[in-house]
């Protein structure tokens, strides 16, 4: 959580939002400005803004279980800008273009949202609905860990 809020640049913040919330979900839990890192580390550990922790089966119960799997709390879908584009925005002071990057995540997250599925099991019988609802912390970056020029968001769905 701290890599994402904490190495988030604010340079071009005039030019988009650095940190956001997206989705459906977010809405619904009226999550909405910049990503707090607390309500995130709160989410990732399936607890409701308002304190109300989501039902979650215990690990050790699952019957099927490989010996490499690994807890996932969450998906960090990153889209990166091209290196031209990076380049040109960050090196060259094209900040419009940086609306641009905005925009396109934002279309490939509502694409992602359109598809969203959720595994519901009742009476143990396990069953695929199609949510069409997400929670996404945005985080926009615009250096890579080597510090290079390279304009990227991380969404943590």
């Amino acid at each position: 959580i701290h890599y994402y809020a904490d190495s988030v640049d604010d340079y071009y913040k005039s030019e988009g939002e650095v940190s956001g919330w997206f989705g459906q979900g977010s809405k619904h839990l009226n999550l909405k400005g910049e990503v707090e890192k607390e309500i995130l580390k709160n989410l990732l550990l399936g607890i409701l803004p308002a304190g109300a922790a989501l039902q979650q089966q215990e690990i050790s119960s699952r019957k099927f279980k490989r010996a490499d799997q690994k807890d996932r709390m969450g998906f960090d879908l990153t889209f990166s800008a091209p290196k031209s584009l990076s380049l040109q925005t960050l090196v060259g002071g094209d900040a419009k273009l940086i609306g641009c990057h905005d925009r396109a995540v934002e279309t490939a997250l509502l694409a992602a949202e359109r598809y969203a599925q959720a595994r519901h099991k009742v009476n143990g019988v396990s069953r695929t609905v199609t949510t069409n609802n997400l929670i996404v912390a945005r985080f926009r970056h615009e250096t890579s860990r080597a510090r290079d020029p390279q304009l990227h968001t991380h969404c943590i769905v």
